[in-house]
């Protein structure tokens, strides 16, 4: 085995790992690892021999990765088999998984959670109406939030997508420079609003002088 190939099966074993712990199965990050380490498109028979799994495995496995839009498919002129490649735009990879949210089984979870804080208000005032009605009120809030930040993100094409995600990773390092920098004689800084407030403002300011 040549060193560019044990890389490979190195990558394989690491994307394989990842895909199994989210439920996907671990030929599914094996094949995308192959994917993404070919130069040229493979077709799915080529897939099945060099992972020595059958073309039925192969085909399901491509068909959770196209739905979560990590690969296309090719059709070349004169032949009649089905060639793969990789989306290697990770961004735009990040904007396929958010769009997931508009699936009918997203809807069905908030409009459920939604049913059940508004059923909740009819169970009267006992000490487990009220908790269960404020774990309910709880989750919904989550949703909606979390509903709100997915919809701003989808406004976004993948290149403002991956500004936004840096900016992010930015502002949350130097807060935590900030905090790490606290006094060590026991006196306190200021609050993690001030904190936050004074990490906002450093941001803008870097914004307005890098544009």
């Amino acid at each position: 085995m040549d060193g560019t190939q044990a890389i490979r099966e190195l990558l394989m074993d690491a994307l394989g790992r990842q895909s199994a712990f989210w439920g996907l199965g671990r030929i599914t990050g094996e094949l995308y690892a192959v994917l993404y380490t070919s130069q040229n498109p493979v077709s799915l028979s080529a897939l099945a021999e060099q992972l020595h799994v059958t073309k039925g495995n192969v085909s399901v496995a491509m068909h959770r990765l196209a739905e979560l839009g990590m690969v296309q498919r090719q059709y070349h002129r004169g032949d009649r088999r089905v060639y793969f490649v990789a989306d290697t735009d990770f961004w735009h990879i990040t904007r396929s998984f958010l769009e997931r949210r508009h699936h009918p089984e997203f809807s069905a979870t908030f409009r459920l959670v939604q049913q059940g804080v508004a059923e909740s208000e009819s169970l009267g005032d006992s000490a487990d109406a009220r908790f269960l009605r404020d774990r309910l009120v709880s989750l919904q809030h989550f949703y909606d939030d979390l509903d709100d930040v997915t919809d701003m993100l989808l406004e976004l094409d993948a290149r403002h997508l991956a500004q936004i995600f840096r900016s992010a990773h930015w502002l949350a390092r130097r807060l935590k420079l900030r905090r790490h920098d606290r006094p060590s004689d026991g006196r306190r800084g200021g609050s993690g609003h001030d904190e936050l407030e004074n990490v906002t403002t450093e941001f803008g300011a870097r914004e307005r002088e890098y544009h």
